[in-house]
């Protein structure tokens, strides 16, 4: 089928390049030859003769010329060449080639060839592509949407282009369509709709169609799944950066309890709850331990940092639903960002993570990590020891940056006052976990030269420094 649309891509009217009738019938008779010998339709394959050709179909002006170019020096083994194959696509696209969008959003969306992944690029070509009513484009700007692989996580308009491409017969946006249905994704659930579009999808030989009619039930449970009672990490006001836990790199070490939460890709929808224990040693700095989810288990690596648990080298394979059928996908640990928190009662490992799937080539769905171990004695002792703190910069002119240290959860004013007691400014920050924060505060204009005072209330008391503006 392929080789027949290419010959007919060959055959199209001589207007659709946009050159002179001479040129049409020597870049025709180039391109026809050139694709003859890529094929190996009519006579023995030989891509150098057919690199030949298409060079010279393309230095005419000929888009489609330039885009099979761009295919040899991308997937012919003994040619390939990565600044040929962005050269000839981007030329096409110049020429109005709506193909090579595709090609070259594939190109970034995959990572090919040596080219670093970029999701962003790749959506760029995508969108262009679909502006240009590209099946294809049209599809993955979908896929985008449904997988935040844009920044944007927007069910609805991912609804909105697989419906677009599927009526254009493409098979992985009829069965987005069916999954979102069957999962009640950005519209109502509807198994009976989300079944008649699987099984279309299914019937034109796509994979996770297929699979997905075996599965019995669906991803997002019918009954909704809720949440258990979290430890009360609480909202950090917006402005307060907290640029510091209070755990040290010694006290990561311990065997952790607690479970992991997987939502769908919005994370609106918990799909599954499992429990989770974790171990961590920590050797002069490098932290290593065991990870066990259910019957999942892997071997960690991670190091400490001033605000987060970093982990690197750390991959493992995991069954969900969408590789169940298949034993399982290796996934690597990325983007976490978990909190650190030492009460005096426990120490606490709570955050998000979100795997990569080296299969698939991009992120999976994101995970919500609750773990807590007791604090030991030794750490309370160092806790009670240590003191509320308080600096800023000095002398200030019209805004003072505070940093301060809390050494366990409280909640916190801050206060500017005159050296007579006059409040200048006042803003509460509400109740913030333990650890250090950096703030930056505005001066009133009013507000003449001279020494005041600035204040940090807390339920431990009130830490107080003179500074000076001018």
């Amino acid at each position: 089928m392929k080789k027949q649309l290419w010959l007919l891509a060959a055959l199209l009217p001589i207007a659709l390049f946009g050159q002179t009738s001479q040129d049409h019938l020597s870049s025709n008779t180039s391109f026809t030859k050139g694709m003859a010998y890529y094929s190996g339709s009519s006579v023995l394959k030989d891509v150098e003769l057919a690199k030949h050709y298409l060079l010279d179909a393309a230095s005419l002006g000929n888009s489609t010329a330039m885009f099979f170019l761009g295919q040899l020096f991308s997937t012919e083994k003994a040619y390939i060449d990565l600044d040929k194959t962005l050269y000839w696509y981007s030329k096409a696209v110049e020429k109005g080639n709506i193909a090579s969008l595709a090609n070259l959003g594939n190109l970034y969306h995959h990572g090919l060839m040596g080219v670093k992944q970029d999701f962003e690029t790749a959506f760029g070509y995508f969108q262009k592509g679909a502006e240009k009513e590209n099946m294809h484009c049209i599809s993955m700007v979908g896929y985008y949407y449904f997988k935040k692989l844009n920044g944007v996580q927007d069910y609805k308009k991912s609804f909105e282009y697989f419906s677009k491409s599927s009526k254009m017969g493409h098979s992985m946006a009829t069965f987005f369509i069916g999954l979102q249905y069957r999962n009640g994704y950005g519209v109502e659930r509807d198994l009976e709709k989300a079944k008649q579009f699987i099984i279309k999808a299914a019937e034109q030989n796509e994979r996770q169609a297929i699979n997905e009619l075996k599965m019995p039930e669906p991803e997002n449970p019918i009954t909704a799944i809720t949440a258990p009672r979290l430890h009360p990490f609480a909202q950090v006001h917006d402005g307060y950066k907290r640029i510091k836990h209070n755990v040290r790199a010694e006290s990561i070490r311990g065997n952790y309890s607690g479970f992991a939460i997987r939502y769908d890709f919005s994370g609106k929808h918990i799909l599954s709850i499992f429990p989770l224990t974790v171990t961590f040693n920590n050797n002069n700095g490098k932290i290593t331990g065991n990870w066990k989810e259910q019957n999942d288990y892997t071997t960690v690596e991670a190091f400490f940092t001033d605000s987060s648990l970093v982990f690197n080298n750390t991959v493992y394979k995991k069954i969900d639903h969408n590789s169940e059928l298949k034993g399982g996908e290796e996934w690597e640990f990325r983007e976490a960002n978990f909190n650190l928190l030492q009460e005096a009662d426990s120490t606490y490992i709570s955050g998000n993570i979100r795997l990569y799937s080296n299969y698939r080539r991009e992120p999976g769905m994101p995970l919500f990590i609750k773990l807590s171990r007791p604090t030991s004695e030794v750490e309370k002792l160092l806790l009670d020891k240590e003191q509320v703190t308080l600096i800023s910069n000095n002398p200030v002119s019209n805004e003072v940056t505070v940093t301060f240290k809390l050494v366990r959860t409280t909640s916190v004013t801050i206060q500017l006052q005159s050296l007579t007691g006059s409040t200048i400014l006042s803003e509460q920050a509400g109740v913030l976990p333990a650890g250090t924060y950096r703030r930056k505060l505005i001066i009133p204009a009013s507000t003449s030269n001279g020494s005041y005072t600035l204040q940090l209330h807390t339920e431990s008391g009130v830490k107080s420094k003179l500074i000076i503006k001018q």
